[in-house]
């Protein structure tokens, strides 16, 4: 990619990637999660910088998260790290839904009682 005299910063924060820079893939989990790793929690900083990264882009745009690992396992983590992220999401996507039909229903039973 050529920037031509355009701020590199400024075309990363236009491209649709999130990316993460990690010493080993063990720093994305939360380490007192006892779960396995493709269902363990992610650790607590980076789901914050993801989801903050996440919300500086429109809803219907499609992103990436690409993870940088400066220490590369001697087995490829690649599908582990996918599986372990996505399912991660989702779990939280549920919760979320779950939360937000717990208040639609306690704002109609508290309009009916009003």
């Amino acid at each position: 990619m050529h920037s031509f005299g355009t701020d590199t910063a400024a075309l990363e924060r236009h491209s649709r990637n999130i990316a993460v820079e990690l010493r080993e893939f063990t720093q994305l989990f939360n380490p007192i999660d006892p779960s396995p790793f493709e269902n363990k929690d992610l650790n607590p900083d980076v789901e914050e910088f993801i989801v903050s990264s996440a919300e500086e882009y429109l809803p219907s745009e499609t992103l990436s998260l690409r993870i940088h690992l400066e220490q590369w396992p001697s087995e490829d983590p690649t599908e582990l790290l996918c599986n372990a992220v996505h399912n991660y999401f989702s779990y939280r996507a549920r919760l979320n839904h779950l939360d937000f039909r717990r208040l639609m229903k306690r704002g109609r039973i508290s309009l009916i009682i009003g």
